[in-house]
């Protein structure tokens, strides 16, 4: 089954029955439970999706599955996606707390194997143009006062 945790409103027929603990009592039930957002722009959402299932009831474990191994079984990729084991595609993060929390975030990103640079651009950007005093000194040929 694949839901949006947050879906708890019926938009149509087939959602009547929608509500915030779907995931929880599907999963509960046996049924294989995959987390989405249903809009490609909204994957960044991803984690905070899980972790309001995880507050209406699922367990950390099977949310995880929801995001990782489930769907890579789904769409026949779990011979080499989906979880850290040998032979397998390594692509994962080490968060500084509970990655389902908002308030966490990456420490260590690896994908395929090799570790990933977590500094963007506007970080770069920000260390350059912290001090501002000394970009406009040096523009107008300013001296300190």
């Amino acid at each position: 089954m694949i839901l949006d945790p947050l879906s708890n409103l019926p938009a149509s027929f087939s959602s009547v029955h929608a509500r915030r603990d779907n995931a929880a009592i599907l999963s509960a039930a046996g049924v294989t439970v995959i987390i989405s957002t249903f809009e490609a722009h909204g994957a960044h959402n991803l984690r905070q999706l899980a972790g309001n299932a995880v507050a209406s009831g699922l367990s950390q474990r099977a949310a995880l599955r929801a995001l990782s191994l489930e769907p890579a079984t789904a769409f026949g990729m779990a011979q080499n996606y989906g979880l850290l084991a040998p032979g397998k595609v390594a692509n994962f993060c080490v968060w500084n707390g509970d990655p389902f929390e908002l308030g966490t975030w990456a420490t260590e990103v690896v994908v395929r194997g090799s570790p990933t640079e977590l500094r963007s651009r506007q970080d770069l950007l920000f260390e350059r143009y912290r001090d501002l005093s000394k970009v406009t000194r040096g523009r107008a040929g300013l001296s300190k006062p």
